[in-house]
């Protein structure tokens, strides 16, 4: 069989047989005796094997056990750490440490200003996506109060399972 590369080469692979379901997943007896996919690597898992008839699967158990279930192992743990290093510096980070989770995280409560300059009462507390902004506003998490012509946002102090959120209301602190 002529198998075409990921890189646009052909290579030929002998195989001594070929397993298909309705689904369309194959699984492959190679000529070496190894069981695989039509690329040539092996098979991932011994329950993918229950797509054979029932004789030909208590074969390729037994091979699984002897030798497939480790040269799995060393096939993709290799193909893992080829990927991580072609990931390069771009390896996710936890998303409780990540900047922007935690910007995501601030909330606002909002209150109308009314004409003469008084404030209405404050809303509950929302995260910016709520208050239907399209993207989080570049002071979002960075400003305590901001000011609009029409409103005024306001952050509120970030609650642990202790204490409960507490909000300082910003015409009571101009006195």
């Amino acid at each position: 069989m002529i198998v075409k590369k990921a890189d646009g080469n052909t290579e030929i692979r002998i195989v001594h047989r070929c397993y298909q379901d309705i689904t369309g997943r194959q699984i492959f007896l190679h000529a070496d005796g190894s069981y695989g996919y039509k690329d040539g690597s092996p098979v991932k898992d011994a329950a993918e094997f229950n797509l054979l008839p029932e004789a030909q699967r208590q074969i390729a158990l037994s091979w699984w056990q002897r030798v497939g279930e480790k040269k799995s192992q060393v096939y993709y743990s290799q193909l893992a750490e080829q990927n991580k290093k072609l990931a390069g510096d771009f390896q996710e980070t936890l998303a409780a440490q990540e900047n922007n989770t935690r910007l995501d995280s601030v909330l606002y409560g909002r209150k109308a200003i009314v004409a003469g300059g008084k404030y209405g009462a404050i809303e509950t507390p929302k995260s910016w996506m709520e208050h239907g902004f399209s993207h989080r506003p570049d002071w979002w998490g960075q400003a305590r109060i901001i000011n609009f012509a029409n409103c005024q946002y306001v952050m509120q102090e970030q609650t642990t399972p202790e204490a409960p959120a507490t909000t300082k209301d910003a015409a009571s602190e101009k006195g």
